[in-house]
C-alpha cells in the first residue's frame, strides 16, 4: 500500500497514520520512537530538510516535509499523550539478582515523580521476577533511587555548563569531565552479556580518578598536564588535596578505600574479579564520581523540582502475573490505538464456570464502544454467551520476539455480549464487520451464523510488565 501523505487531509492522514502506527507497533516500535520512523513511511520520496535551522515552512504543503513532520509528532503526542515524548536514558547500573549481574536503564524523566522500576531492568524476565523476594525488591528500589541520583549529579552539572555557556560565563573545557562519561559507560559495557569483571573494575576507577581530577582541574586551578605529572593515578593522593577543598568528604572516604585496592593493571590481571566485587567498585566509582559533579556544579546546580520515587509496592508481582498496582486513567480511543490493524482476538467466555478461550474475527464500531463478531450458533463459545453473557476480549501486539518483554502492549475489553437481530441494527453492524473482513461476506449471511455485538463495559491497559491503565 502506497502510504504518501502528501496531497493529504485530515481525515486521510489519521487513517494512515493508524495504518502506519500499527505497523510500527507490530514491529514493537517503542512509541518514542514511532514519530521519527514514521516519517520515511509516511513520505517515501522526500529527500528534503526537515529539522534544520531556518526552514521557511511556507514553502512546503500542508501534508510535506517539515509541516509533515510536525503533524506526525503531533499525532503521537494526542494518541499517547506523554508516553510520546522523547525518551533518554542517564546510563545504566548494574544490580545483582539471583546471583546474577542485571543491568538497569536510569530514565531521563519528566513530568512525573513515579516510576515502575521492573521494566527497566534489562533482560529481568516475568518469571524471574515473580520469584523475587521482599528483600531483592527492595535492594533494586534503593538501588534505582540512589543511582538514579547520582546519574542525576552528572546530568545537572553538564546542564550547569551549558547554562553558563549560554550565559557567557563558560569555564575552561575540562579535559576530564567527558572522559569520566566514557569511563562510567564502558564499566557498565563491561558488566553487559559478555562480562569482563576486570575491564569494569578499571573503568570504575578511571570515573573516580577523572572525576576528582575534573575537582582539582577548575576548583585549583591546575592544568591537565600540571595534574598528571603530580598525581599520576595515585587516587589517595588526588583525593586528599580534593578534601581541602570541601567541607564534609567524609561520605565517600569507604569507596576511596576500596576502589584504590585495585591498581591500573586490573585490567591485564589473569585472575578474574568476582561479579559481585566488580558490582561493588562500579557503584565506589559511581558514588565518587557523583560526589565530584555535585562539586563542580556549585551553589547553582539544579535541583529537580520533582523528587523522584519507584512505585516499590508496585513492583511486589503477583504470583499470577505481572500487574503493578498503580493504576491510571487512559481513554478506550487512547487504549484501542495501538491495535487499529488488528484482525483477530482472543474471547474469553464462561463454561460451567471455567474459563473457555477462543480466536475470534472482529470489527469495532466508530465510537468505540462496541466490539463485533460472529459465530455459527452450534459451537461451544455461543452456547456458553447464551447462558453467561459476560464476556471479556484480549486485544495484543505480540510479535513473539524478546522484545515483547519490554514492548508489547495488550488491552482486555470487559463486556456483555448479544446476538444483533434482525433489522436495521444488524443491517448497520453487519456492513462495518463485512467492512473489515469482506472475505467473511458468505459466512455473516448464513442464516446459521449469529452477528455478536459486545457492549464494552470496562477496559484494562497493560503494557511493559506492569504499566496499568483503565476506562472508564
Amino acid at each position: 500500500m502506497n502510504k504518501d501523505l502528501t496531497p493529504m487531509n485530515a481525515d486521510v492522514f489519521h487513517e494512515k497514520m493508524l495504518l502506519i502506527d500499527a505497523e510500527l507497533a507490530k514491529k514493537g516500535v517503542p512509541v518514542h520512537e514511532r514519530p521519527f520512523q514514521a516519517f520515511p513511511i509516511a513520505a517515501p520520496d522526500y529527500n528534503g530538510p526537515l529539522m534544520s535551522f531556518g526552514i521557511d515552512r511556507s514553502e512546503y504543503g500542508e501534508y510535506e516535509g517539515p509541516n509533515l513532520l510536525e503533524k506526525i509528532h503531533n499525532w503521537f503526542k494526542h494518541v499517547y499523550g506523554k508516553r510520546a515524548s522523547a525518551s533518554r536514558d542517564l546510563g545504566r547500573i548494574p544490580i545483582i539478582i539471583k546471583d546474577e549481574i542485571y543491568l538497569v536503564r536510569v530514565p531521563l524523566v519528566y513530568e512525573t515523580s513515579e516510576i515502575n522500576i521492573l521494566p527497566f531492568v534489562n533482560g529481568l524476565t516475568p518469571a524471574v521476577a515473580r520469584r523475587l523476594s521482599a528483600a531483592e525488591l527492595d535492594e533494586i528500589h534503593n538501588k534505582f533511587i540512589e543511582g538514579y541520583s547520582l546519574a542525576h549529579e552528572f546530568e545537572d552539572l553538564y546542564s550547569q555548563l551549558e547554562a553558563e555557556e549560554r550565559n557567557g560565563t563558560k569555564r575552561k573545557n575540562n579535559p576530564f569531565l567527558d572522559s569520566a562519561i566514557q569511563d562510567k559507560d564502558a564499566a557498565a559495557d563491561c558488566l553487559d552479556e559478555e562480562i569482563d569483571t576486570n575491564g569494569a573494575v578499571f573503568h570504575s576507577r578511571q570515573i573516580a580518578e577523572k572525576m576528582l581530577k575534573a575537582v582539582l582541574f577548575y576548583l585549583a586551578n591546575m592544568n591537565e598536564e600540571e595534574i598528571t605529572q603530580k598525581y599520576g593515578h595515585r587516587i589517595a593522593d588526588i583525593y586528599k588535596d580534593v578534601s581541602s577543598y570541601v567541607e564534609s568528604p567524609a561520605r565517600i572516604n569507604s569507596e576511596i578505600n576500596y576502589i584504590t585496592r585495585y591498581k591500573m593493571d586490573i585490567r591485564d590481571t589473569e585472575t578474574q574479579v568476582p561479579d559481585s566485587e566488580a558490582v561493588k567498585a562500579f557503584w565506589s566509582g559511581l558514588r565518587i564520581g557523583g560526589f565530584c559533579a555535585a562539586l563542580l556544579s556549585g551553589p547553582e546546580r539544579k535541583i529537580q523540582s520533582i523528587p523522584i520515587k519507584s512505585t516499590k509496592e508496585g513492583n511486589r508481582m503477583k504470583s499470577r502475573g505481572s500487574e503493578a498496582k498503580a493504576v491510571k486513567q487512559m481513554t478506550i480511543e487512547e487504549m484501542l490505538a495501538p491495535f487499529e490493524a488488528l484482525r483477530v482476538a482472543v474471547l474469553a467466555t464462561v463454561e460451567e464456570g471455567k474459563p473457555y478461550t477462543s480466536i475470534i474475527a472482529f470489527a469495532l464500531t466508530p465510537d468505540r464502544r462496541t466490539l463485533l463478531f460472529t459465530t455459527s450458533s452450534i459451537t461451544r463459545k455461543y452456547k456458553n454467551m447464551v447462558a453467561q453473557p459476560a464476556v471479556s476480549i484480549l486485544l495484543d501486539n505480540r510479535s513473539q520476539s524478546a522484545d515483547d518483554i519490554s514492548y508489547a502492549q495488550a488491552v482486555t475489553l470487559l463486556g456483555t455480549a448479544k446476538k444483533v437481530r434482525a433489522g436495521a441494527k444488524k443491517a448497520e453492524y453487519s456492513a462495518i464487520f463485512v467492512n473489515r473482513h469482506p472475505e467473511l461476506k458468505d459466512f455473516i449471511e448464513d442464516p446459521k451464523t449469529a452477528l455478536i455485538a459486545v457492549t464494552i463495559q470496562q477496559a484494562v491497559h497493560v503494557a511493559r510488565f506492569e504499566d496499568v491503565s483503565v476506562w472508564p
